[in-house]
C-alpha cells in the first residue's frame, strides 16, 4: 500500500494523460457523471467535470492532446427495478484541462459502452450496436457505417477496426475486422466469453 485518493462513486475506468491520472466515476450501483483528474506529484483531485450519467470508456489523442470520455447514460428504474427512463449517452471532449464540448449519442435509451479512436484520420469510432463514427470536433460522420449486434470496438494504427459480437456471456465472442478506409469486411475469428476488448501489440 502506497496511497489512495477518494473520488466519486464507481470509478471502472483510468487513463494517464497530461501528467494526470484520469478518473471516469461511472457510479457503480449509485449514479454518477463525473469526471475526475489526480495530480500524482501530491496524489489529490485537482479538476471535477460533470459530464454525461456513466462515463464508461476513455481514449487520449496526442496529436490534439485531446482526451475523450463516453459516457453511456442511464437506465432509470422505480422502487421495484421497473425501466422508468433513459438518459443520453453523450461523447465529451477535452482540451487541456478546459470546460469539455459534449454531445448526445445515438438514440435515448441506447447506451453504447466502447469507442476507440481511428488513428489514421483521427475520428473516433463508436459501438453502438452498429458502428457509427465522429470527427475529432464530435460533428457525425456517419451512422450505422458497419451493421452488427457490437458490444466493443478497437482500432490498430493501419486503419483496421475489430469489433466484438456477444451472442451471450456463456458462450464463445466473434470477432470481426474491418477496413476503415471503406468499411470493408476483412475476416472473422473467435475471442472469449464477453469480449469486450482486443489488444494490439
Amino acid at each position: 500500500w502506497i496511497n489512495e485518493v477518494e473520488v466519486g462513486n464507481g470509478p471502472e475506468r483510468l487513463l494517464y494523460a497530461q501528467n494526470r491520472i484520469w478518473v471516469l466515476n461511472s457510479g457503480g450501483w449509485l449514479t454518477d457523471n463525473r469526471v475526475q483528474t489526480i495530480d500524482p506529484s501530491t496524489m489529490t483531485v485537482d479538476h471535477t467535470w460533470t459530464i454525461g450519467d456513466r462515463p464508461i470508456d476513455v481514449e487520449y489523442e496526442p496529436t490534439e492532446g485531446a482526451v475523450f470520455v463516453l459516457s453511456g447514460g442511464e437506465i432509470q428504474y422505480d422502487a421495484n427495478w421497473n425501466i422508468i427512463g433513459h438518459t443520453s449517452a453523450s461523447l465529451s471532449k477535452f482540451v487541456g484541462f478546459n470546460m469539455p464540448i459534449s454531445v448526445n449519442v445515438g438514440e435515448v435509451g441506447e447506451h453504447p459502452r466502447s469507442f476507440a479512436i481511428n488513428s489514421q484520420n483521427n475520428t473516433l469510432l463508436l459501438a453502438n450496436t452498429h458502428l457509427d463514427v465522429f470527427e475529432s470536433n464530435l460533428g457525425l460522420v456517419c451512422a450505422d457505417c458497419i451493421l452488427g449486434d457490437f458490444y466493443s470496438v478497437d482500432a490498430d494504427d493501419n486503419g483496421q477496426a475489430y469489433l466484438s459480437l456477444i451472442p451471450d456471456f456463456t458462450n464463445a465472442s466473434e470477432i470481426e475486422q474491418y477496413r476503415l478506409s471503406d468499411y470493408s469486411f476483412v475476416r472473422e475469428f473467435e475471442g472469449g466469453i464477453g469480449t469486450n476488448q482486443v489488444v494490439l501489440p
